[in-house]
């Protein structure tokens, strides 16, 4: 047995002092033996009892985790960092949250990348790959639940590692975002559709800041279909719009702004530059808007493209100027009231003959205001004393007008009357002075001639501004007429040097052919046969420079180009089109008569000409001219009949889709030198449909064979040879 401890001593005597018992009479060691072996009980049912209560805490936390654990919105789950990566721990609710039990993750190392889904594996393991090196993770992807259908779920692990450092654990946890995932999607589609809406509005809609440096904040794709620009062109200049406003109409323009900030809103028209140089006129609707401080915040804006119609406002305020600028060289007074008896337009010497003191009539006035303002001022010596009665009457001619009456003024003046209805239901009037004719009845007639000449002369003056351009295009060739009215090409008198492809085309022997027709039927045949050959030229692009008779003058390269190159092979194509036409003509031709049907030359010359508009001031024509011109012109002089011969330079062109032989050089009338030429046989691609041709091509190899020329024992030795040589 082992000594007593000092503690068991020190009781034993503490006991003796406090029962009153003698030390001497007590046998320490004993009682101190005894006491320590109590103590030492007391100890192990303490430290027993102690993890009786660490258990059940323990349990009861496990049990609290467990809860929380099964209560979570995320599934917690953990696997090996090494080794086979075998799962270790999922909570309870993986089968709430994702329809499977713990037992089918814990017993399946595949569990997780069995149910990745297809699409997003390769992009959440190359993720995953960097997570060894961060320690943390957080990934979206999505997963496939016990019912076979996929949620999306945020990812998110944390690496532990063991005491010396090396990847020991990996707990993560499943959170479902399906609801998230789904409102961002649609999120995004209606961003999308409202993306695709705005591309495809008619309008650029635009937005910048109302106060500050009014910096640009938002502009709509579209602007890089209207306009040209790329929205980061607006988006980061803060003076794109200023600089693009047309200088004549800034100021103007910046002065009507200040009304965006009086009423909140405003619509104003100006011309905008566009990325290719030109200006558009723009309808610029604009809002204010207005933060929780009623302090302007932003400006939201659309601009739209009317330029069509802007220009035929200014086109119809040119015709209606020039009807004004007529209608007021015009002697007599003239007045033009709608079918309401509002006046639409009038002269000055209306107002002056009829109104004297009132001013200018002002368009909308009604006619009655007028007339009044005449009976009462006494001006119509026929109103005086019965001025309601008169103003009746007067209005019931306005409505409807009969035959020319005189009206007698004061002072002893006489006008004469002339009113007529319109088709829209107005009136129509001239007014003449006949005080003078009065007294001479020939004067009279010679007034009333000019009233109805000048009424003549309002009519037709109307319906020339209206039928003008029309009239114009049919002495115009398209492009002519295109680039002059839509502003590209200037009426004035300026030439250019270009490189251009030269057509003309002659009748062999027209008159010899014509001779027994009559002047109705030889107008009629060439007419038919100018309008054939034009509607050819026309399909092909070409510039129709002028008729000359029966010859035609065309071009290829002005006033629009393909490249020197295409505009030769557009031409040499037309005149191809051209000879198989008159073929198909030629029989119509014969089976009405005609004994001698119309045969055709053709040459084309490629070269520099000068071309523009040449003449006066007054009187100028769109041309061509140059020596390659008149080549063109000596190489239609030497064609067979039917045929096409074409120049050395536009052979070099078109040698890639036309079969042509070359002829003897001519020595042409005004060259020193003699001329190649060649005739053109044919398109390749004919030639080839018609096996008259075999024709191939590769990289690095061209086959061209003329069947009806080639002497095929030499072919085949030739390709022989080719062969061997290539097997070498």
């Amino acid at each position: 047995m082992t000594a007593p401890s000092e503690y068991a001593k020190n009781a034993t005597v503490a006991l003796h002092e406090v029962l009153g018992i003698s030390l001497g009479n007590f046998d320490t060691n004993g009682a101190a033996t005894i006491i320590d072996r109590a103590i030492r009980n007391a100890t192990r049912e303490r430290q027993a009892k102690a993890r009786q209560q660490l258990k059940r805490a323990q349990a009861a936390a496990q049990e609290r985790l467990a809860q929380l654990l099964s209560a979570s919105p995320a599934v917690i789950y953990s696997f090996k960092a090494s080794g086979d990566f075998a799962p270790t721990f999922i909570s309870e609710n993986i089968i709430d949250v994702f329809g499977y039990a713990p037992a089918e993750y814990l017993g399946d190392p595949s569990f997780w990348r069995d149910r990745v889904h297809p699409d997003d594996l390769a992009r959440v393991e190359e993720a995953i790959s960097k997570f060894f090196h961060n320690g943390v993770h957080a990934v979206e992807y999505r997963f496939r639940r016990k019912d076979g259908s996929y949620c999306w779920v945020n990812d998110e692990q944390r690496l532990i590692r063991g005491g010396d450092g090396k990847p020991l654990e990996i707990v993560g946890s499943w959170s479902d975002i399906t609801a998230r995932k789904a409102a961002e999607e649609a999120k995004a589609a209606a961003h999308a559709r409202l993306s695709q809406l705005l591309t495809s509005s008619p309008a650029v809609i635009y937005s910048y800041r109302a106060t500050g440096d009014f910096a640009p904040t938002f502009v709509s794709e579209n602007i890089r279909d209207w306009l040209g620009y790329e929205p980061r062109e607006y988006l980061e200049n803060a003076d794109f719009w200023r600089h693009r406003v047309h200088p004549d109409e800034l100021a103007a323009v910046e002065a009507e702004s200040v009304r965006l900030f009086k009423k909140g809103h405003h619509t104003f028209e100006y011309r905008f530059l566009k990325k290719d140089g030109t200006y558009c006129w723009v309808s610029d609707a604009q809002k204010l808007i207005r933060d929780k401080q009623d302090q302007p915040s932003e400006v939201v804006g659309s601009w739209s493209d009317v330029t069509e119609r802007k220009e035929a406002e200014i086109a119809l305020r040119r015709s209606e100027q020039r009807l004004t600028d007529a209608i007021e060289s015009i002697s007599e007074g003239f007045s033009l009231y709608d079918a309401e008896g509002r006046l639409v337009v009038c002269n000055s010497a209306y107002s002056d003959l009829l109104f004297p003191g009132l001013g200018v009539a002002r368009p909308g006035t009604p006619y009655e205001t007028l007339v009044r303002y005449a009976a009462e001022k006494g001006l119509v010596e026929d109103a005086k004393g019965r001025v309601d009665e008169w103003i009746a009457e007067r209005l019931a001619k306005l409505r409807q007008p009969g035959e020319p009456h005189v009206q007698h003024r004061a002072g002893g003046l006489w006008i004469q009357i002339n009113e007529r209805k319109t088709t829209e239901g107005g009136t129509v009037a001239v007014y003449t002075n006949i005080t003078e004719i009065k007294r001479a009845e020939e004067e009279v007639r010679e007034a009333k001639r000019k009233a109805d000449l000048a009424n003549e002369l309002v009519s037709e003056q109307k319906r020339e501004l209206e039928i003008l351009s029309t009239k114009l295009s049919k002495y115009l060739s398209p492009q002519v007429y295109s680039s002059i009215f839509t502003g590209q090409r200037g009426v004035e008198i300026a030439s250019s040097r270009k490189k251009l492809t030269v057509f003309f085309s002659d009748i062999a022997n027209f008159t010899a052919t014509t001779d027994d027709l009559e002047s109705e039927e030889l107008t009629s045949l060439l007419n038919h046969y100018l309008t054939e050959m034009s509607k050819i030229a026309l399909e092909h692009g070409a510039t129709i420079d002028k008729y000359i008779g029966d010859a035609i003058l065309a071009f290829f390269g002005d006033p629009e180009t393909k490249g020197v190159k295409e505009d030769a092979i557009a031409c040499v194509n037309m005149a191809i089109a051209m000879q198989r036409r008159l073929r198909e003509l030629q029989f119509e031709w014969r089976d009405v008569g005609l004994e001698k049907p119309f045969q055709l030359r053709i040459g084309i010359n490629t070269g520099y000409c000068t071309v523009g508009n040449f003449g006066s001031e007054d009187r100028m024509d769109y041309t061509i001219i140059g020596n390659e011109v008149n080549l063109a012109s000596r190489l239609q002089s030497h064609a067979d009949l039917g045929g096409i011969l074409i120049s050395h330079e536009t052979y070099s062109l078109v040698k890639d889709i036309v079969l042509a032989e070359e002829c003897d050089p001519i020595q042409a009338k005004g060259f020193a030198k003699p001329v190649r030429n060649y005739k053109v046989l044919d398109q390749f691609d004919e030639l080839v449909s018609r096996s008259r041709v075999i024709r191939e091509e590769r990289d690095g190899l061209r086959v061209f064979l003329n069947l009806e020329k080639l002497d095929k024992a030499a072919a085949r030795e030739a390709l022989k040879s080719i062969l061997s040589r290539l097997g070498s």
